[in-house]
């Protein structure tokens, strides 16, 4: 998840992006789910949260104006699981907030990016043994 906050940095409110993973807290001990994880993250960080200035100050504007400054601007899920034979598989969901979409017109294809690249990312995994 991709939470915008709006926060005091240098005496000016300025757009804050906290990169959060939900999970069971035992399978964070997983030094594989560990790099999942961060690969992910670099991927919403590269791509759907790539911002431009304009865009940033728009966001800003709207979490500003949402009464909680603080939205959940973007979410992609990853759901991990096994097959009845033991195969792994996963399937990959995304959500961006109507807002953002809105105010950034090439959200949706950076999002898509984002899938892509996580899909590559849980094959590769998939190749490597999760007990390592």
């Amino acid at each position: 998840q991709v939470k915008g906050s709006a926060e005091q940095h240098g005496g000016r409110e300025s757009l804050a992006l906290d990169y959060i993973a939900a999970m069971n807290p035992g399978a964070l001990s997983s030094p594989w789910m560990k790099e999942q994880i961060r690969l992910l993250t670099k991927i919403c960080e590269d791509t759907i949260m790539a911002l431009g200035m304009t865009v940033a100050r728009r966001l800003l504007a709207m979490v500003q104006r949402s009464g909680t400054h603080e939205l959940c601007l973007y979410r992609l899920s990853v759901w991990y699981s096994m097959n009845d034979d033991g195969s792994p598989r996963y399937e990959i969901r995304d959500w961006i907030d109507p807002g953002f979409s809105r105010r950034d017109p090439g959200a949706g294809k950076r999002a898509g990016e984002a899938r892509r690249l996580a899909a590559a990312i849980m094959e590769a995994g998939q190749k490597r043994d999760p007990a390592e």
